[in-house]
């Protein structure tokens, strides 16, 4: 008896069905991911930019720098 190596079209499409729809599901969930880690860095630098403000102001009497 002959058998052929390989699958036949009929066994392949239901996983790359299934792989397809998974891929879709998670797909928002990773775009919401990359956003949140924006804010993340967003809230980071000012968080940096008022230490050294802070840091600033002690060194120099408590006088904040004055931004034109």
């Amino acid at each position: 008896m002959y058998r052929e190596k390989g699958f036949a079209i009929t066994e392949l499409l239901p996983g790359s069905l299934i792989i397809l729809i998974i891929s879709i599901s998670a797909l928002p969930k990773f775009v919401s991911a990359e956003n949140n880690a924006r804010d993340d860095e967003v809230v980071s630098n000012f968080h940096r930019i008022q230490i050294a403000l802070e840091r600033h102001a002690v060194d120099s009497g408590g006088v904040l720098p004055i931004f034109f």
